[in-house]
């Protein structure tokens, strides 16, 4: 477990709708895997909240299909382009972890 949690950003060009393709970038030497993630979606802003008064933030969870480029993964210092590719995290039904290029 680590110390401290890992804050997830991902780039709002990694959501696509369901139905729509799911891309492997042309540089990825692969394996891109998929994943389920928890997503909390916050509905207001706030700053400095008691643990108790944040969760009241939370307007909504889901489960999510993401995807992860694991060699990107393991080679960088943050997971922010091995999580975040375009198109990697596909929102609704119907998108499928198929690989296209």
């Amino acid at each position: 477990m680590p110390a401290q949690p890992d804050i997830g950003y991902r780039a709002a060009s990694a959501l696509i709708g369901g139905g729509h393709d799911i891309v492997i970038p042309a540089d990825s030497p692969g394996p891109v895997e998929y994943e389920g993630e928890l997503v909390a979606v916050i509905g207001r802003e706030a700053k400095n909240l008691s643990e108790e008064d944040a969760l009241g933030c939370v307007a909504a969870t889901r489960s999510a299909t993401t995807l992860s480029e694991r060699s990107w993964q393991r080679s960088d210092r943050t997971l922010w382009r091995a999580k975040s590719a375009d198109t990697f995290k596909p929102w609704g039904r119907g998108s499928s972890p198929e690989s296209t290029r």
